[in-house]
């Protein structure tokens, strides 16, 4: 009968309407939960992967400030040596070249007087100069009673990088009488400080300008050039120009982490791109 007919059809569309009702109710809750999981072990991951930056920096800082206090000692124990104390150009001592004979990653290391004028070297043909006082970072050399390091400068001969250590020379007095100055090239810095860092990680180490003085990926493009402010990532190796390792988009956090190395105004930072984000993520869960 048509009556019968069109009550069987509405029956099988409420039936389905009815089991569309149930696989929405039950189901979209589902969806949402599984988004809701996903996103929820994403942010996880980009939050560990900071803390492992974080941890890397500190390490890395650590380091830095290990091998700026070993040279501060050696430059401590040549500043009480006799003939140093000594300041005299006629009366050079002998261990400023043997210094640099047994350790090659210096090229050098100078005796020079409070006005500048260079006295004794390990290997005085090397200096581009016999002035120090044209130099940037003289006047704080000159005024310091203490260990210093320098920000990155050019020798403009050479055209390479080098930072400057410095430590003062105190006569029978107490006075300062003389500064011993110790060059490290940058380059080859990065080559025994940083050559341990995985290819996954951006290390950059930028001096009290802001001048990238240490990277540990393509040091011969970064060196030198402007990081920006030290809370920015540091500049991405991947492409041309100095660009900021990536983020991870519209609200996501930044893979970077920063940290001061002790007694400098050098700042490590360390980033890493979406793209070893991602790949890291994918390993750890296959």
């Amino acid at each position: 009968m048509p009556g019968n007919h069109f009550t069987a059809n509405v029956s099988r569309w409420a039936v389905r309407a009815q089991l569309i009702y149930v696989l929405v109710v039950v189901l979209v809750p589902v969806f949402a939960a599984v988004s809701w999981s996903l996103v929820n072990e994403r942010m996880y991951d980009r939050q560990e992967a900071n803390a492992e930056l974080k941890v890397t920096s500190e390490r890395i800082s650590a380091a830095l400030a290990l091998f700026l206090t070993g040279n501060e000692a050696l430059l401590q124990r040549l500043a009480q040596r006799p003939l140093i104390q000594a300041v005299d150009a006629g009366r050079c001592d002998p261990m400023l070249r043997e210094y640099v004979t047994l350790h090659p990653e210096f090229p050098n290391i100078a005796l020079a007087s409070v006005a500048g004028r260079l006295l004794c070297a390990a290997a005085p043909e090397r200096l581009p100069s016999m002035d120090f006082r044209s130099y940037s970072w003289w006047p704080r050399v000159a005024g310091s009673a203490s260990f210093m390091v320098s920000n990155g400068y050019q020798v403009p001969a050479s055209r390479r990088w080098f930072v400057m250590m410095s430590f003062p020379v105190r006569d029978g007095t107490g006075g300062i009488a003389g500064v011993l100055l110790l060059p490290a090239d940058v380059l080859s810095l990065n080559g025994s400080l940083l050559q341990a860092i995985p290819d996954k990680l951006l290390v950059q180490v930028t001096d009290g300008s802001g001048r990238i003085v240490l990277s540990s990926r393509q040091a011969d493009e970064f060196v030198g050039r402007d990081a920006g402010l030290p809370d920015q990532a540091p500049a991405s190796a991947s492409g041309g120009g100095a660009t900021r390792a990536a983020g991870g988009g519209s609200g996501s956090s930044p893979l970077h982490a920063t940290n001061r190395v002790p007694g400098t105004s050098w700042t490590v930072q360390v980033g890493m791109s979406e793209e070893a984000f991602n790949t890291c993520v994918n390993d750890k869960k296959t």
